[in-house]
């Protein structure tokens, strides 16, 4: 188990062009360590085997990004169409960002978003759809930039060094990561599913919650937004009903972080749809939670 954790540090380390010194050493001696790896099973073992050499041969390819060490690393789970993830990377240049989301219209629209700022994009090119919502709600670039709320300022000299895009289900990423490997996860304004025969569908569960704390290092938090008040009392007690089941004092449990931090820290831009909510007479709910153990 420990050479695995080894062997997952360093892949993602790599993968993400994370550099914990100056130099390349802990990454040449991840191919080291990759060869005392027993648990990787068998290439003819089905679809694991076949996963399993996949990531190694994926190990093999240099990443092209520029290593960078960072102070911290957070995972911003459902970034929707990018405002509150590449806001926190201008304001934390020090800190790697990765974003995850499901829907690939807000994938294109936070990398067509840094492409345009960082000057990839033509002049006279127009993003349309910028929101990625209906007809109605549609946002042209170009012609009506006084009308996006809080737009984070075009330069044609910036960049997201610090930004990592990951296409898919974060929560299903957290199975893949190493242990202590993250120092915040943000949850920002996810799907309510307010019915009562659909609360299985919502993000905040306690298996969930059990690999957020595997994953997250010691001082880590897990912030939470959303204004839908069925999804902010669920979360809470889950929170509060979800501690290590081998404590049998229930010593090593959730806290929740009160006053919550300033939203300017974690959560800086009012978005299309924070907005579309307030103008729409909900509020805004915001939760700070951090796992303590039991002394």
């Amino acid at each position: 188990v420990f050479q695995r954790e080894i062997w997952m540090k360093l892949w993602w380390d790599r993968a993400l062009a994370i550099s914990s010194n100056d130099n390349d050493e802990c990454y040449e001696s991840a191919l080291h360590a990759m060869e005392n790896i027993n648990e990787l099973p068998n290439r003819s073992n089905g679809n694991a085997g076949k996963y399993a050499y996949k990531k190694m041969n994926m190990f093999n390819h240099k990443n092209p990004l520029p290593l960078k060490s960072y102070e911290k690393v957070r995972l911003e789970i459902g970034f929707g169409n990018g405002d509150n993830l590449l806001a926190n990377a201008k304001n934390h240049p020090d800190v790697l960002f990765m974003g995850s989301e499901i829907q690939s219209c807000g994938i294109g629209t936070v990398l067509r978003r840094m492409e345009m700022e960082a000057g990839l994009m033509g002049s006279n090119s127009t993003v349309k759809n910028f929101y990625g919502t209906r007809d109605k709600n549609r946002y042209d670039v170009e012609k009506n930039n006084d009308r996006l709320p809080h737009p984070i300022a075009r330069q044609s000299n910036s960049s997201y060094e610090n930004v990592r895009i990951l296409p898919g289900d974060g929560v299903k990423l957290l199975s893949h990561l190493p242990n202590n490997y993250l120092d915040a996860i943000l949850i920002t304004f996810p799907d309510p599913w307010p019915k009562e025969c659909h609360h299985h569908f919502r993000v905040i569960q306690k298996e969930v919650l059990r690999e957020i704390q595997r994953v997250l290092c010691s001082n880590g938090h897990v912030f939470v937004a959303t204004d839908a008040e069925c999804f902010d009392a669920w979360t809470r007690e889950v929170f509060n009903q979800c501690f290590d089941e081998r404590d049998i004092n229930g010593d090593n449990s959730w806290k929740e972080v009160i006053p919550c931090p300033d939203r300017k820290e974690w959560l800086p831009v009012v978005s299309y749809y924070e907005r579309k909510g307030i103008d729409e007479g909900r509020r805004t709910m915001l939760q700070c939670w951090r796992f303590e153990a039991g002394k």
